[in-house]
């Protein structure tokens, strides 16, 4: 089990480097906030729907700052 842990885990930071050293590197928004609206083109829904945030579960992909959006976003409404 910890191999497979310490294989994931070290995929993980792979992925994440690839993602930063590309140029220019991928973007992902951390900016959701609780009682912000829900915005469908860039988050979907988590297990509820509603129209008002209430955690971020996990970011908004871009491709590159101010690019084309690569994989929406999903977060938990109230």
């Amino acid at each position: 089990e910890s191999s497979d842990c310490s294989s994931y885990i070290s995929r993980s930071v792979e992925l994440c480097w690839y993602m930063c050293i590309q140029d220019p590197p991928v973007i992902l928004e951390f900016n959701a906030t609780h009682g912000q609206v829900f915005d469908d083109k860039i988050y979907r829904h988590f297990t509820k729907s509603g129209k008002t945030i209430d955690y971020m579960v996990w970011p908004v992909m871009y491709l590159h700052s101010n690019g084309p959006l690569l994989q929406k976003g999903v977060v938990q409404p109230i």
